[in-house]
């Protein structure tokens, strides 16, 4: 698998998107790409091709997850996938159920986490063009088994914050 292709591909289909119809880090200040020790995790291999991007992004691995830092800057088309869906994640269910649901791990710090203003509900084109993406995505094994590990890991958050 050429990897670095596979991703341009997927970044190809999914750069422009954002939640709503508007830049939605204006809301809280772009928050989510700051350096708040937190960071994006990387789907598999997605670390080859932001390599050969010009970033600023700086790429830690912990316990074998990509872990990506950014300055706060970036060109949108340049995003990892991560940062594109957010405040949404993939979660892919021993039962092969696909889900997009809200990233628990964006609870503090995104606006777009709660749905008591209409203003700012996820636009539902943005939700439809992820979905299919993911469906075509959880077909490559590493994706799979990643979005199933990732799955567990938020679920077990999940029990711990409500």
């Amino acid at each position: 698998m050429n990897w670095i292709n596979y991703y341009k591909r997927i970044n190809n289909k999914i750069s422009t998107l954002t939640p709503l119809y508007f830049d939605c880090g204006e809301l809280c200040n772009k928050l989510c790409c700051q350096d708040n020790g937190k960071g994006m995790i990387l789907f598999p291999h997605e670390k080859e091709y932001i390599d050969t991007l010009s970033t600023d992004f700086t790429i830690i691995d912990k316990n074998n997850v990509n872990t990506l830092f950014c300055t706060g800057i970036c060109k949108r088309e340049t995003r990892p996938i991560a940062c594109v869906i957010y405040p949404l994640f993939p979660y892919l269910y021993e039962d092969g159920r696909l889900d997009l649901k809200k990233d628990i791990r964006g609870k503090n710090s995104c606006p777009l986490y709660y749905d008591d203003i209409k203003e700012l509900s996820l636009q539902p084109l943005f939700r439809l063009k992820l979905f299919a993406l993911l469906e075509e995505m959880i077909k490559e094994e590493e994706i799979h088994q990643f979005l199933r590990m990732m799955t567990d890991e938020l679920l077990t958050i999940e029990k711990f914050t409500k």
